[in-house]
């Protein structure tokens, strides 16, 4: 079970970001705050788990789960010094 989750350099998540889960976690606030990227962020993870092998992919940004498009939708900004 995830106790915490980390983002940076993710869609609206600029600056490295702890985001604490519990077993009941609720997510709210005003719009354009990254509500639906944490919900993404877990969607891809779990889409390139289950997706097995994935050679020198180190992540799976389409499928069934999620469709994020290129690593310029999925940047900060489209920020590519980042990214790693």
């Amino acid at each position: 079970m995830l106790s915490t989750l980390i983002l940076e350099n993710f869609k609206a998540f600029g600056r490295r970001q702890v985001i604490p889960l519990a077993p009941i976690t609720l997510i709210f606030g005003a719009n354009s705050s990254g509500k639906s990227s944490i919900l993404q962020s877990l969607l891809l993870l779990k889409q390139t788990l289950a997706g097995g092998d994935t050679g020198d992919r180190l992540l799976v940004p389409q499928g069934d789960l999620v469709k994020l498009g290129n690593s310029d939708e999925m940047l900060f900004r489209r920020d590519h010094r980042n990214a790693s």
